[in-house]
């Protein structure tokens, strides 16, 4: 089994902390149109200040929703340049015998 995943690197001159806004306002928009359950059931991100660095988990709708709508808060806010965004398949096999293991929803959204 594999899962998708939205990788975004950040420009250095970026703030960190817009960033974390914009993707906050990203899940609440999701929580808009899918219903805080299922986001908190669904959802999975991290952000990663000092990586300036965020991934998001898109194997669900809710999951593809957030990416969506946090890449294009970031274009409006900074434009298409000041960032990388690239979509990465990992298997869930390989990362479970590397001993790392599944982030529940409620421990993405601590991380940010």
């Amino acid at each position: 089994m594999s899962r998708t995943i939205y990788h975004y690197r950040f420009d250095t001159d970026l703030p960190m902390d817009a960033i974390k806004g914009s993707l906050l306002l990203a899940v609440i928009a999701v929580e808009g149109l899918k219903g805080r359950a299922r986001v908190q059931l669904e959802a999975r991100f991290k952000l990663n200040k000092n990586k300036r660095s965020c991934e998001i988990e898109a194997n669900t709708d809710v999951g593809e929703s957030i990416a969506r709508i946090f890449t294009v808060f970031l274009v409006k806010e900074f434009g298409e340049q000041a960032f990388k965004v690239e979509r990465v398949f990992s298997s869930i096999e390989a990362e479970a015998s590397n001993g790392d293991r599944e982030t529940s929803p409620a421990d993405s959204h601590r991380h940010v």
